[in-house]
């Protein structure tokens, strides 16, 4: 089985890139998601802040070469 995926660019720019990026999406989905849970498992979760949250989720980002928006 084969699939064809076509784009209007540069319209279309976003669409592609998520389309282009979705192993390294599900790859970043995936490290901040193990990432939360050994947060929940093995430490205490009070300590925890939403700035961290944050910083990890930006540091996942920028190792799996992703952004959030592309212009």
């Amino acid at each position: 089985m084969k699939a064809t995926l076509e784009f209007s660019l540069p319209e279309e720019k976003n669409e592609f890139m998520m389309a282009q990026r979705g192993e390294d999406l599900f790859s970043f989905c995936r490290e901040y998601a193990d990432w939360m849970r050994s947060i929940c498992k093995y430490q205490d979760e009070s300590i925890v802040n939403v700035s961290t949250c944050r910083d990890k989720f930006y540091e996942l980002l920028r190792e799996n070469s992703l952004e959030l928006f592309y212009e």
